[in-house]
């Protein structure tokens, strides 16, 4: 961007979609505020809106609303503002506004503690780089709660894939951005598959540096009518199409290591499946 003795001039580009934001006015350096349409972001800086991408959260309610009905488009702009040499999520809230969130419920103690108690195990586990708690699963239509445990192992080379959502996972930002890069080539080839789940293979079998905390920290609401269940389903087709793209993408990751991957009879199985009901070369 160049070397200044003083900050250059600029402009802020505002998104045309953004409800309640702000206007910069004319003031020292900043020339003021235009309206334009953004690819990705709330706000950039005019002739920079390929470099700087600016997103804004207003309130706890939104961001809440983002890591749950909305957390794949959310998902979707996350991935495009990775595409941006300088991004930014601006959360306008406080750490207080959070421990309050939703007002009048009664969640325990405990939960409302997790950043606290997550913290803690770090700091008392200096190598691991890695925290996962048990979530307690709330299903509303059915007024039910269901605590799970993590199993001791995610997953091995001759079973199905186990792991808690996204929502329990806890990173140290080193790791965080090794996987990323490590798995960044899977985007593309394998759209079908979450990050959480791309993230928890390369951990369980490259990272071992990690910790499965007994401990009910999250909650995570369930839909009894959504794609949580039939993707989940092993009667459901959609289950056998991921489960064999879990295998490639296993397969994938230990030819970029350059190690040897044994298939196990499991690998055969789902391939079996879906040649024949799955119409897949």
């Amino acid at each position: 961007m160049g070397n200044y003795k003083t900050a250059p001039s600029y402009t802020v580009v505002r998104d045309t979609r953004e409800q309640q934001g702000y206007f910069f006015k004319k003031f020292n350096t900043c020339q003021g505020t235009v309206q334009r349409k953004l690819d990705t972001g709330d706000y950039s800086i005019l002739g920079m809106e390929d470099k700087v991408c600016i997103e804004r959260k207003a309130s706890v309610s939104e961001i809440a609303l983002n890591l749950g009905k909305g957390k794949y488009a959310f998902y979707n702009e996350v991935e495009r503002m990775r595409e941006y040499e300088h991004k930014f999520i601006i959360c306008e809230f406080s750490m207080e506004d959070v421990m309050k969130f939703p007002e009048g419920a009664n969640i325990p103690k405990e939960l409302k503690d997790k950043v606290k108690i997550i913290v803690n195990e770090f700091k008392k586990n200096n190598d691991i780089n890695f925290i996962q708690d048990n979530p307690v699963y709330f299903y509303p239509e059915k007024n039910l709660k269901l605590n799970k445990k993590i199993k001791k192992k995610y997953f091995t080379l001759h079973t199905w894939p186990y792991f808690h959502p996204t929502s329990t996972m806890v990173f140290k930002k080193n790791l965080l951005k090794k996987i990323l890069k490590e798995i960044s080539f899977s985007k593309k080839s394998f759209g079908k598959m979450f990050f959480d789940a791309r993230a928890m293979i390369y951990i369980y079998f490259f990272e071992k540096k990690y910790l499965n905390l007994d401990k009910n920290l999250t909650i995570y609401t369930q839909n009894d009518k959504g794609d949580t269940l039939s993707n989940y389903d092993n009667k459901n087709l959609i289950w056998w199409k991921r489960r064999l793209e879990y295998h490639r993408f296993v397969k994938k990751l230990f030819q970029r290591k350059n190690k040897f991957h044994f298939k196990f009879l499991d690998y055969y199985l789902t391939l079996i499946i879906n040649i024949f009901f799955g119409k897949i070369k």
